[in-house]
């Protein structure tokens, strides 16, 4: 009776490649934990734990082909600035390419349990969040990350800019090059100070279960 994907962009690729009318899709967004809108970070705790010094380029996601590490990679290798990441090993022929090529650039620091203070240390130690992942709907961490006021460098793929607006910058996936810049645009621009407010009033769990109950009455109801 009712399809609920993630976004608009998301409902009409699957209306047009399933011939299901618009009408009986209603997106449901994804959303951010309260605990990363209502808890405070201290940047210091990560970099102290970790022995990392700031500033750095942080990525959390599995690590696998879709989250496009590996371009990262060879974007970041020729900046003066260090790659962070985070995630689980999906993919530990890839991991191994990626590490190989890095160069040393990239610092692989296991998995950190969600949610947990040292990963809200890590958002907001972080000079910029990247996901320049082949797509994305839109990406929780990328959610994460702007919830607790990172800069956000996020892929063009998927439903980002329906999410993010123009409080982000967005790369092509496929480009090393358009990667690169994006992170170097991000870094010489002043963070967005709407960006924790946009996800705050929009992204929430609680935004989502609004949406699904109206979606429920919507169809209950006719």
């Amino acid at each position: 009776d009712r399809l609920l994907p993630n976004s608009h962009t998301e409902a009409k690729a699957l209306s047009t490649l399933f011939d299901v009318p618009l009408e009986k899709f209603s997106p449901i967004v994804n959303g951010v934990d309260d605990y990363f809108l209502n808890q405070s970070a201290d940047p210091q705790l990560f970099c102290d734990d970790y022995k990392i010094q700031s500033p750095f380029l942080l990525n959390v996601a599995n690590i696998e082909p879709r989250k496009n590490q590996l371009n990262l990679v060879r974007a970041v290798r020729s900046l003066d600035i260090p790659l962070v990441v985070f995630g689980n090993i999906r993919d530990r022929t890839y991991f191994d390419q990626c590490m190989t090529e890095a160069k040393g650039c990239l610092h692989y620091l296991g998995y950190l349990e969600h949610p947990s203070p040292m990963l809200l240390s890590a958002y907001s130690a972080c000079e910029a969040f990247v996901l320049p992942s082949t797509l994305e709907t839109p990406g929780l961490a990328a959610l994460e990350a702007a919830a607790l006021g990172a800069k956000v460098v996020i892929t063009q793929e998927g439903c980002t800019k329906e999410y993010f607006g123009d409080t982000v910058v967005y790369a092509d996936p496929q480009s090393v090059e358009s990667i690169r810049a994006a992170i170097c645009q991000q870094l010489h621009r002043p963070a967005q100070s709407g960006l924790k407010g946009h996800v705050a009033s929009q992204f929430t769990w609680q935004h989502a279960a609004h949406q699904l109950k109206q979606a429920y009455s919507e169809v209950l109801n006719r």
